[in-house]
């Protein structure tokens, strides 16, 4: 159906891990399409914020306390 609305009206997709929710014609019957993303992280994460962090320090030497307070 999605696919059908998209040709049909020329739309480019940005991609297939959208949510959406299709009804029927009387109202009532609902379909819900509802993906998620599932991201884990272990003990590595915390060696590449230091890496970042690092590199952060040193990229951001002269700038203004601002861009630091964004930053953290």
């Amino acid at each position: 159906m999605i696919d059908l609305s998209v040709e049909q009206y020329g739309v480019k997709r940005d991609g297939r891990k959208s949510n959406v929710t299709l009804y029927s014609f009387d109202g009532c019957h609902k379909v819900i399409r509802a993906l998620q993303d599932r991201i884990t992280f272990d003990e590595r994460i915390q060696a590449a914020k230091a890496l970042i962090d690092d590199c952060m320090a040193e990229w951001t030497q002269d700038a203004r306390p601002e861009l630091l307070a964004i930053i953290d």
